[in-house]
Order: structure tokens, then sequence, then C-alpha cells
């Protein structure tokens, strides 16, 4: 019992930590619109902060979830959702800073060049995400329902007839 107590304790500090970096954030909002959006910045200061606080996340759940599968007294669940967990911590630590791409010095695949947004080799930034794109999508969904014999195939294709029937 001393174990968890101690493990809680240490859990609501930095949940306390988490809370009071929060609140600078929002009295940088309100006060100081320039250091809010500097710590924004691609490559700044917030930007390294926070991918390396997701990998510290997904280490320190990691190791949790390795000492749950060690005790052998952990159900399949415990054992395994640190370990997702982590994962997901790493996946989101990794795209922040587009997985070290600038640190690194490595150039963005052609593949993905073509459907990023930012030409980053990350995957939040592809076209399909965009909420522009998206919208589109949904609009040809529509279109569909309610006229399923002149659709467009595409959502460009959509904004090519949308745009002549403008122009009539």
């Amino acid at each position: 019992m001393k174990h968890f107590a101690s493990g809680t304790k240490a859990i609501l500090w930095w949940a306390a930590f988490a809370v009071l970096l929060e609140a600078i954030l929002v009295l940088l909002w309100f006060f100081n619109r320039d250091a809010y959006i500097y710590l924004g910045i691609e490559d700044a200061l917030g930007e390294n902060v926070t991918a390396l606080c997701y990998v510290a996340a997904a280490v320190l759940i990691w190791t949790a979830g390795i000492k749950a599968i060690r005790s052998g007294s952990s159900s399949v669940l415990r054992e395994s959702l640190p370990l997702l967990l982590g994962a997901l911590f790493l996946w989101i630590g990794g795209e922040e800073v587009s997985w070290g791409q600038r640190l690194f010095g490595f150039g963005t695949p052609e593949a993905m060049k073509a459907s990023n947004l930012q030409n980053e080799f990350n995957f939040h930034n592809l076209s399909i995400f965009d909420k522009d794109e998206m919208a589109d999508y949904q609009q040809l969904v529509e279109n569909y329902r309610m006229n399923p014999v002149d659709t467009p195939s595409s959502p460009d294709e959509g904004k090519t007839k949308r745009k002549k029937k403008k122009k009539k």
C-alpha cells in the first residue's frame, strides 16, 4: 500500500505541474501574446519541450508496464494498456518534431512531399487531415446522397463544377 500511495502522490504532483504550465500558457495568451506565439513557433522552445514531455511520458509509462508484466500478478489489460499508451505518447512526441527531421537534417520523402501541407516528415499535416479538404469530401458525400447521377468523382472536380456554375 505504501508503494501505491507514493505513486499516487507523484502522479498528483505531475498533474499539478501540468495544470500550472497550462495556466501560464493561458495567462500568456491574454497578457503577452508575443511570448505565447513564440512558444508555438516551429522548432522553438515550446514545441521541443512538448515533444520531450511526450517522449518522457512514454518512457515512464513503459517502465510501469514492464514492472506490471514482470510482477505477473496483473491482468492482460493492466499489462498492455501502459505499452499502448506509451506507444501513443511516443507517436505524438515524434509527430510534434516531425520525427527529428530538422534536428537530424533529412528531407521529406517524395511520396509524402506531394500530400504534406507543410512539406514535413509527419502524418498530422497530410492533406487528408486538412479541415478544408475534409469539408470538400463531406460535401462530395452529401452531394451523392442528394443526387447520385450528377456527383463529381473528386472534390477537385466538384470545385471546378461549382466555379463553372458561379460564372453562368
